[in-house]
Parts: C-alpha cells; structure tokens; sequence
C-alpha cells in the first residue's frame, strides 16, 4: 500500500502479480480482502517490466507517472493484464518486442500517454516482434494527450526476412485524443487473423482519432506468400482521413467490411471512408455490407482498387452512402505493359441507397474503370437507390 516507485522487472515464468486492488484467493479461500489499489512509479524508467516472463498475470495495481513506458513486454507469451489503470507515460503505455509477444488486455484504461517530448508521437500500445504477435484487448479504452498521441494501437512487422504470425482482436475498447491512426497494423511479410468489433453491437470499438481509424497494410512484393483474414464490424468511427483502409491485400486474403458508422470529421479534408486495395496476383474475397456512411463533401464512400494481376471478387450490399461525390468508385488497373495475364474485379453492388451525392462538382453515384486492355471488370448492379 506504500506504493513502489522504482519500478518493477520480472525475468521468470508463471508469476501472479496482485495489488491490493485484488482480492488475494488461493483454492477459494480468501486470504486477503481488496482493499486501496496502489500504484507503481518510476521517474528514471518503465513501470513494470516482464523479460521472458511467460503466463504472468498482473492485477490489482495501477502504473503511473513512469519515466519511460507503462509496461515492457520482451519475448514474453500468454500474459495477461486484468483491469488496471495506466496512466502519465511518458513514452508508450504498453511496448512489446523480441521474437514472440503475446498479450490479453482485460478492461485496461490507457489514459494521458506520451506526456515527456510533445515532438515524439509514440503510439499508445506498440509491438514489434520478429516471429509472432498476438494481442487481444476487450474492454477499457486508449486516450493520449491531444495532438501528441500517435497511434492507438500499432503492430509493426518491417522486415521482409521475417514470417510473422500476427493476431488481433479488440472488441468494446473506446479510442479517443489520438494524433494519428486508432488501430495500426503493418506486416511486411507473414499472416494475419484481425477481428476488430464483432457481430455484436457490444463488441463493437468507438474511435474518434485525428487521422484514419484502422489502416491495415502489407508490403507490395508479391514473391512474399501470406494469407490474410480480416473482419471490422459494428464499430463507430469519427476520423480526420479514411475510416477504414485496408491496402495491399497480396496473395489469398478474406476481408469483411461489416455494420460500422463511418463519419469524416474535419470538412476541409475531402477523404474516402472505406479504400480497399489489392494487388500483385493476389486472390481475394472481400464483403463490404450494411455500413452507414456519412461522407458529406468529401471523396468516396467506398473506394475499391485492383492492380497488377490480382483477382478481387467481392460484394458491396445494403450501404447507406451519404454526401460524396463519388459514392462507389472501382479501378482495374495494371501497371505492367508487358503483363499477360488479367487483373480482374468480380463485384456485385446490391440494394445499397446512395444520397445527396455531390453533382454540383460532377459526382456521380458510381464510378467505375477498367484501364488496360488486360484488365477486367464485371459488375452486376441490382435494386440501388441514389
């Protein structure tokens, strides 16, 4: 209860970490009540630190007015973090590297992240790992310092020598005073399973960031084989820029676009709210279905691009696109003169309801280019209202 405030480093296994916040209950008998949650500082550096401390539990505590970050995680798997309060980093909230981290985030509050060097944006969780991330975060929410957070939560694999399995799923979590994007993903080479939201209004994440709310991106080398599943459903999105970007999508990919609230928040910033993009002899799936769509005055609703080889089929259903002026736009594109064989957008656009569309500057309901005599485009248009 006096509080530890030179920080806190653990470099072995299967550790219980409790404050008194916590209940203390061993074979259901409790030892020791709950009582005043304390908190840990470090003026010279992290708060708590965990070196190769796999299926360590951390509750009961707060970490507070930390030097450095909140939490360091290092070749560190199966953690878990119950219901704590990070708060007055003055890097990063939560920092992961090594070779694999793997973490679950249970009602965490990250709040007034970055607080030293307003010229640094760290992101507020950040993980870099070389063979495998996995993050999990339901419940609680991010919020940094205005104008100085970077990203929410960015998961960054930049070497192409390196597979990296990266997995998230984050449902229930509220992102707010982020400088750049809510949630960041950027996999260079290697897999990704991300479930953003869920089938359940619940499940479902509030952002209101000042750049795009998820980016999602792999790298354009199309030697490199990944596979891809991606679902963002039911979220709420306030953002600067996009809303949702997914781009890049290279080799076998699935991607659903479901039930989210996208508005474009700043009106001198004509953006698209959804840009999907796939390229490189890719074969992917996509869905893009019953998004509610506010977009006055800016660019596209929902903006598809197929280049180089790929093959993108997908369905674009039951949208309501407001304000753009463009509300679909689809380009088939191949950038390669000497390519012979096709790249091709397989879409059917079915009973979405388009409106105030912006003619007064030439918008058009749909726009649709097929730009090379080895590109290909189907589409099949049914019960649309604009």
């Amino acid at each position: 209860t006096m509080g530890l405030d030179s920080g806190l480093t653990i470099a072995v296994p299967d550790v219980t970490l409790l404050g008194e916040g916590t209940a203390l209950v061993i074979n259901s008998t409790t030892l020791a009540p709950a009582g005043t949650t304390p908190s840990i500082t470090n003026t010279g550096g992290a708060g708590i630190t965990l070196d190769a401390a796999d299926n360590t539990y951390v509750a009961g505590l707060n970490v507070s007015d930390v030097m450095t970050d909140g939490m360091v995680f290092n070749d560190s798997i199966g953690i878990v973090v119950d219901g704590i309060t990070i708060s007055n980093s003055g890097e990063s909230a939560i920092e992961g590297a090594g070779t694999d981290v793997g973490l679950t985030l249970y009602d965490v509050t990250i709040d007034t992240v970055d607080v030293i060097d307003p010229t640094v944006s760290d992101d507020a969780i950040r993980i870099e790992s070389t063979a495998s991330t996995s993050l999990e975060m339901s419940g609680g929410s991010i919020s940094g310092v205005p104008g100085n957070l970077g990203d929410g939560i960015m998961l960054k694999n930049s070497d192409v020598a390196n597979v990296v399995a990266m997995t998230l799923d984050v449902r229930g979590v509220s992102f707010s005073n982020i400088e750049q994007d809510g949630i960041k993903l950027d996999n260079e080479n290697g897999v990704m399973d991300v479930q953003i939201g869920g089938a359940s209004v619940a499940d479902g994440n509030s952002f209101d960031v000042g750049f795009r709310g998820i980016q999602i991106q792999t790298d354009e080398d199309p030697t490199l084989s990944r596979t891809n599943r991606i679902l963002i459903q039911n979220n709420t999105i306030t953002s600067v820029d996009d809303s949702i970007q997914v781009r890049d999508i290279n080799d076998t990919a699935e991607l659903s676009i479901l039930d989210n609230t996208l508005t474009r928040a700043d009106p001198g910033n004509a953006s698209d709210l959804i840009d999907v993009q796939s390229e490189n002899t890719a074969s992917a799936q996509a869905r893009i279905n019953r998004n509610d769509i506010n977009n006055v005055d800016g660019n596209d609703g929902i903006k598809v691009r197929v280049f180089n080889r790929a093959t993108l089929t997908m369905e674009a259903r039951d949208n309501d696109i407001e304000g753009p002026l463009e509300g679909f736009e689809f380009d088939v594109i191949e950038t390669d003169s000497s390519a012979t064989d096709p790249t091709t957008l397989n879409t059917t656009v079915l009973d979405n309801t388009l409106s105030n569309i912006n003619i007064g500057i030439g918008g058009v309901a749909m726009n649709a280019r097929n730009a090379n005599t080895t590109s290909v485009t189907c589409l099949d248009l049914l019960g649309n209202s604009d």
